[in-house]
């Protein structure tokens, strides 16, 4: 750029006379940094050869050297017709500077939100029928829609929060280290684990990654951030879900849902086993007891929540959690096999039920 401004120059003072000693000192200090400063911060050799000034070299109103004249500016016309031609070089090759160092990475803010609302859309429309829906993206979901999507079953799962994993991130009050008694699921996984005592230990982080990244490479469909807000219910038969926005529901605005269908559809939503709610607030007869899990036993919680998973009403079963709140089965805490052994479960009884 310094060079293409003193050829600038010198083609400046061919032309206007007017400014020859403003055009001089500027091409003289030019010059100087030009044979000077070839590269940053390096100096070339012979650094005697620059114009002495008296002035500060950066002051473009100094005086050159005593032998040159003082500098005489009779025509500030012309004076100010030069500074703004420069300016505007200086401004046009730094533009054009800046634009060849985007070239390549440019991003357009439109292109950015263009991409990303139809690639949501193109997904959210081929998922919209399915051979399995698992509402609630925790454990034993995850572990349905792995297994499901791994056998080649079209598996769509959505979630309220805006992260999946459930109750895995917080092991026990905080503590993120989760328990298990055996590691059959969890080395298919990936999960590392250690021998304590009776039990396996992992850290909940991997675990709840290692599980979700699973399930996604397997071909599940996960979508966060979407609530069940109803059941599509034909011939008493569950054939999908009604959802909406969580945070239009988290705000109670009054906003149609849509709806996602399936052959089959799964309650994975944990303690309050939200789809079996909504089908027994309108058909109280279908579930006499009050939804609720009895207090802790972690034994007969792990043995009962595998035992009870499946079928509940046509086309609706349950896992994880929420078959406890149905059998009113004792909660267990912080130990995951019996979540990961029903989603597998459920994900068998559905596969073998399609594929009969």
């Amino acid at each position: 750029m310094v060079k293409d401004l003193i050829a600038l120059v010198n083609a400046w003072m061919f032309i206007s006379k007017t400014a020859k000693n403003s055009c001089a000192r500027l091409w003289a200090l030019l010059q100087c940094f030009s044979e000077n400063f070839d590269k940053p911060g390096e100096r070339k050799a012979g650094c005697s050869a620059r114009p002495k000034l008296r002035a500060d070299p950066m002051n473009l109103l100094g005086t050159m050297p005593a032998k040159e004249g003082k500098i005489d500016l009779k025509h500030s016309f012309c004076r100010g017709a030069f500074c703004f031609m420069i300016d505007g070089f200086i401004n046009n090759k730094f533009h054009k500077y800046t634009s060849i160092q985007r070239k390549g990475t440019k991003m357009i803010e439109t292109d950015i939100s263009r991409v990303i609302i139809q690639e949501y859309t193109k997904r959210l429309t081929e998922h919209l029928d399915n051979d399995v829906v698992i509402v609630g993206a925790g454990p034993a979901g995850l572990a349905a829609g792995y297994y499901l999507a791994k056998s080649g079953i079209k598996t769509t799962m959505v979630e309220k929060k805006l992260s999946i994993g459930g109750g895995i991130w917080g092991g026990a009050s905080g503590y993120n280290i989760v328990t298990f008694e055996d590691t059959d699921i969890l080395d298919e996984i990936g999960v590392t684990t250690q021998k304590q005592g009776n039990l396996y230990v992992a850290d909940a982080i991997e675990f709840a990654t290692g599980l979700a990244y699973k399930a996604k490479k397997a071909g599940a469909a996960i979508f966060n951030l979407i609530e069940a807000e109803d059941i599509v219910l034909k011939d008493e038969t569950v054939k999908g879900i009604v959802v909406n926005s969580a945070s239009a529901r988290m705000l109670k605005l009054h906003v149609d849902p849509y709806c996602i269908c399936a052959k089959c559809v799964i309650d994975g939503t944990g303690h309050p086993a939200e789809l079996v709610s909504m089908l027994k607030t309108r058909k109280p007869d279908l579930f006499p007891k009050e939804l609720h899990e009895y207090f802790m036993n972690v034994e007969t919680s792990e043995a009962g929540v595998v035992e009870k998973t499946g079928e509940v009403f046509p086309g609706l079963y349950v896992t994880g959690m929420a078959v406890c709140d149905v059998y009113n089965l004792p909660r267990m805490g912080p130990i995951f096999g019996g979540m990961l052994k029903s989603g597998k479960k459920v994900a068998e009884q559905i596969i073998k039920k399609l594929k009969a």
